[in-house]
């Protein structure tokens, strides 16, 4: 399964989690959205308990994707690396493939490797990076 797919499973199993909670009790769990920020509340228990998702200025903001961080964080739950980043990882893009990262364009060359338009390098990746297929 690629990032993307797997990205939008994760929000919605933790949206449909936060959705069943908060009918369940709707009058001590809940969630606010002010500007970029969204806040999940549960107001119910002994210690209250809070979880909060702030997009970055330079991210695309996406509600949906707000509520299921700020409900993760809430309930201590792991969040993993291919929600909190845009894109896909560099892994999981095809040889020959266009692409942006770090507001450079490049071109996937081999499963290591891509060569940037900006600069006319060879970069070899470190396997971890996140781009944006074109």
């Amino acid at each position: 399964m690629n990032t993307t797919m797997k990205r939008k499973n994760w929000v919605s199993e933790m949206n449909a989690r936060l959705m069943k909670e908060e009918q369940s009790k709707p009058l001590t769990v809940g969630a606010i959205v002010v500007g970029r920020q969204v806040s999940v509340l549960y107001l119910d228990t002994e210690r209250p308990k809070i979880g909060v998702a702030k997009c970055n200025p330079a991210d695309a903001f996406d509600l949906a994707t707000g509520y299921a961080i700020a409900y993760a964080r809430a309930n201590g739950k792991e969040i993993p690396d291919y929600v909190l980043h845009d894109g896909v990882s560099f892994k999981e893009v095809a040889i020959g493939t266009q692409f942006t990262h770090d507001g450079k364009r490049f071109i996937k060359l081999d499963s290591n490797s891509a060569y940037c338009y900006n600069d006319g390098e060879v970069y070899v990746s470190e396997g971890n990076e996140y781009v944006v297929v074109l």
